[in-house]
């Protein structure tokens, strides 16, 4: 099973060499895990209100 989600580097991500912090590597994983939750039709939202721990 395969998914993808385009994320935006915004610019006050990136250093002065023009690459990522990688601090933001984890927040960049939170958006995909919510993205692939939604593609497979238990959106986050639904999940946090039954008290599901994601």
């Amino acid at each position: 099973m395969t998914s993808s989600t385009d994320i935006r580097v915004r610019y006050c991500e990136i250093d002065q060499q023009n690459v990522v912090f990688n601090m933001w590597y984890v927040a960049y994983l939170g958006e995909a895990w919510a993205a692939f939750l939604e593609f497979r039709g238990l959106p986050y939202r639904v999940l946090a209100s039954t008290g599901t721990e994601v």
